[in-house]
This record gives structure tokens, C-alpha cells and sequence, in this order.
């Protein structure tokens, strides 16, 4: 019997260490390294950290968590193919590898979830919808179960957040579904948790406060899509250390774009030169195509040229086309119109707003009204007193009934830019009143606009009531966005009350 237990004793401990080891998830010094890498896109170098650090540690999983991160980085900007295939295949991995592990750490969980909303966030762009939004209740799932049993742990409330305030903007007709799957939440206590996490994090002393950045683009994005408030989403965005990194550029040209501020954005473009190392955003090319557009600029023409030529995947090509079609109706070059538009059918997909109103362009045979199309493209890019005087020409050059119904929306948002609120909110009514019972999608904008314009004032009755005049116009542009700010403000309100 002695000798038996001498030679356990002696195999225990002649086993390689690795035998007895388990996985775990540790975000050391070198994997904060990798991690910050993979956020400036420098791609190839985050993985010779990670290699390093799987040879050295092969037990922590944090490694081939941040492999999936690079990916879905990666998937997003490209929207190639073969990447979003290695992202699937990946996350099969990966899952499996954390799953197996005991919930021991709020980490087991948490990136669990990332991992799932990563790759549904993924599957949205290449619509494969079913599985993606199995994916995010699993997500939701998670990191609930998480926060009621580590409910100081930061990271929670980042992705929380986001769940609980779309989960608030889901409209009416597909509650349903959010209700079946056991998910709850509302605008504003997502947006609130998106702070909190932001916030603590923004410590120096906070274990994650190197994902403070991501944090804080995912609370700027979250807020600036569901409670619009230019001047607040501005000036947040003016308190963040940005750099000059492709991020950086890509969330801070994209909130100026949204709030009227196109000027703002060719510089920052053009004087943006990334080296060899840096994964490229081609994306960029396209806003800044849009960013002189918008100030009449027909050299844009090149800018959208190269988004189509350098861009593999199919978000924004249609729209691209549209654009170019709109730049040569500009020139009086009819023959140009019809040649571009007429592309549009044989690229890309309809997956943006942008890209469906592009095909909505071409299949209803619907050419813009030049006139019209100034003032709007000035209004988009912030020209507001520019589009005044465009529109002070008066509405005789807008001939067909689409045009003096568009005529009456460009002047009603040019006025509640310029905070003429009293006749912007005339002009809103008359586009409501005229455009109902059209499939424009006018009318149910002004809605919006004007429930929004109600809402600031606290005038919450007749809020709600555009609110819901906006969800019930159907089969328009921008539905589905459309939709979504009007659960948002109907969510918002019911808040404040």
C-alpha cells in the first residue's frame, strides 16, 4: 500500500503543469497591448501579440476572445465574404472554449455575450436574421444572469445598455417578438446604464479603463440614435482625447455628419494618411463624397468613383451610384442620370436606408427635382441659411405633386434648424396634411420632426400624438428608421411623465 501511494505521489508530481491547469480569462498587460492594436486596426501586429501571449499562457482565452474581436472589426469595415466565413467559424471556437468554463469570473460571461452580439451584429449585414437575433437573446440572456450576480462588474452595463435601450425602441408591430423572447427595456435606463459604465470606466484607476473609448463611442452612437440632441452629442464628443486613429475619425465624421456638420468632415478626411500596417476604411471615401456633395461640390464624383472600385463588400454602393447620377443631372447631363441610376440594379443591396431609397429611385422611375435636390443636399451638409435662399425662390419650380409636397418638408426643416419654430411647424403640418396618403416618406418625418419639437417643450400630449401619427403612416422610405425614433420618443416620454 506504501509503495502505491509513493507512485501516485511521484506521477502527481512529474505531470507537466499543464495537465492540472484550467482555462481562464485574464486581460494582462500584453493583451491590453493587443487589444488596443486591434482598436487602431493595426491587425497584423495585435496578432503577433496574441501569438506570444497563447504560447506563453495557452490557458487564458483572452487571446482568442480578441482573435473574434479582430474579427468582427474586420467584418464590419470590409464586409468581405471570406472574413465574415472565419468569423463563424471562429465563433463555434471560441464559445466552446468559454462556455466550458466555470462562472467564476463576471469575465466567463460577459464575453460570452460579446461573442454572441458580435457575430449577430455581423449576420445583420450579410441578413441572415434568424440566426442573428437567436444569437442576441442568448446575449441578452447572459449578461442579465451576470448582473444579478456580479453587479458591480463595469462591462455589464456597456452591452446592457445598448440591449435594454433598442430592446425600448422596438416599434409596436414587433414587441411581439421581443416579448416571446423574454427581453425587456426602455430607452432611457439603457441609455443611463451606457453612462454609468462609461463613467466608471472613465477612472484611471478602473481595471477596463483601457476600454474606455470603445465605451464611450458605444454611449455617443446609442444616445445620438435614440434621444437626439446635436448640441449635447457635440460637445460630449469635444470632451473625448481623440487622435488621429481610424476610429477615432470613423465615429467622430459620422456623429458630424448626422448633426449637419459636413464642413467639418472634408478636412479631417483628406488630411487623414494611414500607414501600410492599418486595415483601410474605405467607407471614407464615400463620406467624404457626401461631405462635398453636400456643398454642391461635383469633384465628389472621383470620391464616390473610388468607394466602388476599392469597397468589396455592399453597403452603401447603391447609394454610391445614386449619388453619381444625381452629380450629373446636376451637370444637365440627362444621359449620365440614366446611365448611373440604371447601375443601381446590379450592385450591392438594399441593406442601409440610404441604398433603399437608391432602389427606390431607379424602380419608380422618380428623377429628382434639381431644384429641389440643392436644397436638400445644402440642408444635409448644414447650409441652412444657403437652402433659405434657395427656397425663398418659392415653390413654382416644384412642378409635380412629389415636389411641392417635398418643397413644403426642405422649408419646414430648414426653419426648425434656424428655429423659426413657429412657421416650421406650420410647414411640417401641411407636409402631414398634403402627404398621408402618399407613399412618401414626408409626411411621416414631419411627424417625427415635430413630436420631437413638442417633446423639448414638454408638451408631451400632442408628442405622443405625431409620435403615433408617424407609426402609423406605412409602407414609406426610412420606415424602419423612422419607426424606431418614434418607439424612442413614445418610450422617452413615457419616462418623463
Amino acid at each position: 500500500m506504501r509503495l502505491r501511494y509513493i507512485i501516485l505521489y511521484f506521477l502527481f508530481f512529474s505531470m507537466p503543469l499543464s495537465v492540472w491547469s484550467a482555462p481562464y480569462l485574464d486581460y494582462n498587460e500584453r493583451c491590453k497591448n493587443a487589444y488596443q492594436l486591434i482598436f487602431e486596426l493595426r491587425f497584423n501586429q495585435a496578432l503577433d501579440s496574441l501569438d506570444a501571449e497563447k504560447k506563453e499562457h495557452p490557458d487564458n482565452l483572452i487571446p482568442g476572445y480578441l482573435y473574434h474581436y479582430h474579427l468582427f472589426i474586420k467584418t464590419f469595415i470590409g464586409e468581405e465574404q471570406a472574413t465574415f466565413n472565419e468569423l463563424k467559424h471562429n465563433h463555434e471556437i471560441i464559445t466552446g472554449q468559454i462556455k466550458a468554463m466555470p462562472m467564476l469570473s463576471p469575465l466567463r460571461n460577459f464575453c460570452l455575450a460579446e461573442c454572441y452580439l458580435m457575430t449577430a451584429l455581423s449576420k445583420l449585414k450579410f441578413k441572415e436574421y434568424l440566426t442573428a437575433a437567436l444569437q442576441v437573446k442568448k446575449a441578452y440572456s447572459l449578461l442579465t444572469e451576470n448582473q444579478k450576480k456580479f453587479p458591480e462588474f463595469e462591462l455589464n452595463l456597456k452591452s446592457l445598455g445598448v440591449l435594454h435601450a433598442f430592446i425600448g425602441a422596438v416599434p409596436e408591430n414587433y414587441q411581439w417578438l421581443v416579448k416571446i423572447a423574454g427581453m425587456d427595456g426602455s430607452v432611457s435606463n439603457g441609455i443611463k446604464e451606457l453612462e454609468q459604465s462609461f463613467m466608471k470606466t472613465r477612472e484611471d484607476s478602473d481595471a477596463f479603463h483601457f476600454m474606455n473609448k470603445e465605451i464611450a463611442f458605444t454611449y455617443i452612437f446609442t444616445r445620438n440614435q435614440l434621444k437626439p440632441d446635436p448640441e449635447w452629442v457635440i460637445k460630449f464628443l469635444s470632451g473625448l482625447k481623440l487622435g488621429n486613429e481610424p476610429l477615432d475619425l470613423f465615429f467622430s465624421t459620422n456623429i458630424y455628419y448626422s448633426t449637419g456638420r459636413s464642413a467639418q468632415i472634408i478636412p479631417l478626411i483628406e488630411n487623414y494618411h494611414a500607414d501600410d500596417e492599418v486595415y483601410p476604411i474605405h467607407y471614407f471615401q464615400f463620406l467624404l463624397g457626401m461631405s462635398k456633395l453636400d456643398k454642391l461640390d461635383f469633384s465628389s464624383f472621383s470620391n464616390f468613383i473610388n468607394y466602388v472600385k476599392l469597397h468589396k463588400g455592399n453597403s452603401f454602393i447603391k447609394a454610391a451610384y445614386q449619388k453619381m447620377a444625381w452629380i450629373k443631372l446636376l451637370q444637365n447631363d440627362k444621359a449620365g442620370y440614366d446611365a448611373m441610376i440604371t447601375e443601381v440594379k446590379n450592385v450591392g443591396n438594399d441593406f442601409t436606408d440610404e441604398d433603399k431609397q437608391a432602389q427606390n429611385e431607379l424602380i419608380t422611375h422618380q428623377e429628382p427635382n434639381t431644384y429641389i435636390l440643392k436644397i436638400r443636399l445644402l440642408f444635409d451638409g448644414g447650409y441652412y441659411q444657403e437652402a433659405l435662399k434657395l427656397l425663398a425662390k418659392g415653390s413654382n419650380e416644384a412642378k409635380t405633386a412629389k415636389d411641392q409636397l417635398e418643397y413644403k418638408y426642405r422649408l419646414a426643416r430648414v426653419l426648425d434648424k434656424l428655429e423659426m419654430t413657429d412657421r416650421a411647424k406650420e410647414f411640417y403640418l401641411k407636409t402631414i396634411d398634403h402627404g398621408q396618403d402618399l407613399k412618401f416618406y414626408y409626411a411621416a418625418a414631419s411627424c417625427n420632426f415635430l413630436a420631437q419639437m413638442y417633446e423639448k417643450e414638454k408638451d408631451y400630449v400632442l408628442a405622443e400624438k405625431y409620435y403615433k401619427k408617424c407609426l402609423s403612416l406605412r409602407d414609406h422610405e426610412y420606415q424602419n428608421s423612422l419607426d424606431q425614433k418614434a418607439k424612442a420618443g413614445l418610450n422617452r416620454i413615457a419616462g418623463s411623465r
